[in-house]
């Protein structure tokens, strides 16, 4: 007698999702994440999902996200964002505005600092992804501040919703092709090439970083003080200009006065309801002066 057939040998097609089921993946992956995937994204969707379903022995789509409903561990719903978001990133991605960054916008935060006779500087990456641009700013606010930098609470805060991401993130080791993208003087003082061949971040850079999972979607943000600069980028992209506003405006909340928020090169905040004053692409500003006196945040 033969052995039977292996299943799900071909690749599973669009038609295992009905367009009600469709429906109700985007309807939760907006709900909770702020998401929106249009109709094009439907291969996606099945393509990073499908596997799920075979692994838990489920039927329909339908099905799934009922148990993505129930499931209070959260297991399922942490497992889901982080098949569907994406997480492309490299060091120095839109160099431009790490240019920025040192040229401009940490001298003048730091000069203000100084002038109020504070060394307190908080900076947080919103969507840090697999921790390139985490310590990318990192090593630009040592390089920005120089020798005294010891003598600084100069801690860096970064968050994303994803939970693979933020492991390969507190690993910091890369591969020496993506390590390649850095300049030379940054890679020799901050990176150390193991017997594998891979490079991993320095202790003392490791530990400038604090990662967390943090939803940019939480209808309120718990910190206790707000940050001089902000790196929110290639995230509203993938938001509606609502997302986006509302966004924004909890940004612009635990913006200092005088501080910085960067987004992508080719994202811009909705003109109807920007509360920043926009410097240059991707690139916000808001208004007033820094006021002293505010510890680094942890969450």
């Amino acid at each position: 007698m033969s052995a039977s057939p292996a299943r799900h040998l071909v690749p599973p097609t669009d038609s295992v999702l009905s367009d009600a089921e469709f429906d109700l993946v985007r309807s939760l992956i907006y709900d909770t994440f702020g998401i929106a995937l249009n109709d094009t994204k439907r291969s996606l969707v099945v393509g990073r999902l499908y596997a799920v379903l075979q692994r838990e022995g489920i039927a329909s789509f339908d099905d799934y996200i009922r148990r993505v409903r129930q499931d209070k561990s959260g297991g399922l719903l942490s497992e889901l964002v982080n098949r569907i978001s994406t997480n492309h990133t490299f060091f120095n991605r839109e160099r431009i505005h790490f240019d920025y960054l040192r040229a401009t916008a940490l001298k003048d935060v730091i000069g203000r600092r100084e002038a109020m006779r504070s060394k307190e500087l908080r900076v947080w990456c919103a969507a840090s992804s697999y921790g390139h641009e985490a310590y990318m700013l990192a090593m630009i606010m040592r390089e920005s501040i120089g020798v005294d930098y010891p003598s600084w609470s100069a801690g860096l805060l970064a968050t994303d919703i994803n939970d693979d991401v933020l492991h390969v993130a507190k690993r910091g080791v890369y591969p020496e092709r993506e390590v390649e993208e850095l300049p030379t003087e940054l890679r020799r003082k901050y990176f150390t090439k193991r017997s594998d061949g891979d490079h991993e971040v320095s202790t003392g850079l490791r530990d400038d970083v604090t990662f967390r999972r943090f939803n940019l979607m939480n209808r309120r943000f718990p910190f206790k003080q707000p940050f001089d600069i902000i790196f929110c980028r290639n995230v509203m992209i993938y938001f509606d200009v609502a997302t986006k506003a509302e966004l924004a405006a909890k940004l612009f909340e635990f913006t200092n006065p005088g501080g910085y928020l960067f987004v992508g090169a080719a994202e811009s905040l909705p003109t109807d309801a920007n509360p920043y004053t926009k410097i240059s692409p991707g690139v916000y500003r808001k208004k007033g002066a820094a006021q002293p006196g505010a510890r680094v945040i942890r969450i």
